[in-house]
This record gives structure tokens, sequence and C-alpha cells, in this order.
């Protein structure tokens, strides 16, 4: 699983704004894609600790991962995101109505 420990997110700075995606959260989103029973369904990999993940393709709170879905050019791409992106009530307009959402 990712450590979600690792990068400028998880220093005593920014942890107490910015922690929001658990393991748990993308357990729960790759459970949410897997239950669609998509044919072919691949799971792609973006980070820049990739050595402490298995899964992804699932947004985490970050603009990295939303370039990430912005550059896809897959026409029936499923995002799955965090339904918030920090942890002081600031709703980030990132978020997109169509994405699929995970209470953190």
């Amino acid at each position: 699983m990712c450590k979600c420990t690792k990068g400028r997110f998880f220093n005593n700075q920014n942890a107490r704004s910015f922690a929001v995606c658990t393991p748990d959260y993308y357990r729960k989103a790759k459970k949410k894609l897997e239950d669609k029973k998509l044919k072919d369904l691949i799971f792609f990999v973006f980070s820049d600790d990739i050595n402490s993940c298995i899964i992804a393709n699932i947004l985490s709170n970050s603009t990295f991962s939303w370039w990430g879905q912005f550059l896809s050019t897959s026409k029936n791409k499923l995002v799955v995101s965090p339904s918030r992106w920090n942890n002081d009530g600031y709703q980030s307009q990132l978020i997109q109505k169509d994405w699929i959402l995970i209470n953190c």
C-alpha cells in the first residue's frame, strides 16, 4: 500500500490541512472501480514515491494527480477522488461533479 507518509503533504506544517487520503481511501476507490466490472480495467500509478505504491490511477488530493486525469485522452475515463482535498473546510474547485467521490 502507499505508505502515505512521505512528501510535502505529510510534513508537520502541512499534515493538519492536507493529510486526507489514507490507505483505506485507496482501497475503497479501487473497489469502487472493480465493482463496475469494467472490461480490461487497468490501474496506472503516478507518484513521486513509486516504490511505496501498489494501487493508483485514483486521485489523491494534489494537483499532481489532477493533471494526470486532465491529460488523459480517454473519452470514457472514470475519475475517483477524495470528496475533500483538505481538512480545513476549503472546497476545492478542482473536484468535478461527474467524478466518483470517496469520503475520507
